[in-house]
């Protein structure tokens, strides 16, 4: 609400500081330093609740502010305006629905790297924590794009949307060979910080070359899935696409490569990288088709 109410800089304040604060509470209530108790993992769950208890709090406060417009629950799910009511579940329910099939999808990379052993399962843990530092950059782009041109379509520039989208789709690029380049720039770093037995020092090392290529799938997909889809009201077909290329082709295709075919660790790893790659063509059809392209505000 913060971010398409023109307040992304508030957003963008309490989310940083929530991290902050999380990072923090953590060293302290894992290592007990200072006079907190040592709590081991019991610590890192206490940190985390602190810190969205934290974000929560600032919250409330910015709308008590008048910062923000009143987060009002019930006219959510219930309002006199049926078609209003209507757009709201058409919407939402399909952005759910993808979520949750995204997040099960990428949890089971995780079960399947974890059957492949623990050098697999550490290597596998550091590449993607360092994937994702660095993706956070392309997911916050893409967000941002979702609001732009969403503020067009709402406001009938219909043209200049579709121009906008092009351009965006260009630069999703750019910034995923960029960030890809980072990783590879980084890769050296982190082999000599992150201490691992050799085995799975070896696997970071190739693990670390497929992030730096899957970032840029990942970054166009981002942008356009995440981004300018859903801002034209166009959210069944990421739904669609993300459910299919994770349940039906690469969870499976991993599955069959770790168990059934014995391949190598890193060819599993690469398999579990071309979720990205592999909806690029239906995505970049449907792009094409511009039905996104779509005002879905209402008078």
């Amino acid at each position: 609400m913060m971010k398409v109410c023109d307040k992304a800089k508030l957003s963008s304040l309490i989310g940083s500081l929530s991290v902050v604060l999380n990072i923090i509470l953590n060293g302290c209530l894992i290592f007990g330093l200072g006079f907190f108790p040592e709590m081991g993992i019991k610590g890192a769950a206490l940190a985390t609740v602190m810190a969205r208890l934290f974000e929560t709090v600032f919250v409330f406060a910015a709308i008590a502010g008048g910062k923000c417009p009143p987060l009002r629950i019930g006219p959510m799910l219930h309002t006199q305006d049926k078609e209003l009511h209507r757009d709201y579940w058409k919407y939402t329910v399909p952005l759910l629905i993808n979520q949750i099939g995204w997040g099960g999808g990428v949890t089971m990379y995780s079960v399947i790297m974890g059957h492949l052993g623990t050098d697999a399962t550490a290597a596998n843990s550091i590449a993607s924590i360092v994937r994702c530092i660095i993706a956070s950059l392309c997911w916050g782009i893409a967000t941002g794009v979702g609001i732009i041109i969403g503020g067009m379509l709402g406001r009938n520039e219909l043209e200049k949307a579709k121009k906008a989208g092009g351009s965006f789709v260009r630069f999703s690029l750019i910034i995923g060979a960029a960030s890809g380049l980072v990783i590879l720039a980084l890769t050296p770093l982190v082999l000599k910080v992150i201490h691992l037995q050799p085995q799975a020092q070896h696997y970071l090392k190739y693990m670390m070359f497929l992030a730096a290529y899957y970032i840029i799938g990942n970054s166009l997909n981002s942008t356009v899935i995440s981004g300018i889809f859903p801002s034209g009201g166009d959210t069944r077909f990421g739904m669609v696409c993300d459910v299919i290329t994770l349940w039906c082709v690469v969870v499976p295709m991993g599955l069959i490569g770790a168990f059934v075919l014995k391949l190598p660790v890193i060819a599993v790893a690469f398999i579990l990288t071309l979720d990205e790659f592999v909806k690029i063509p239906a995505v970049y059809h449907h792009y094409m088709k511009y039905k996104w392209v779509k005002n879905i505000t209402k008078e």
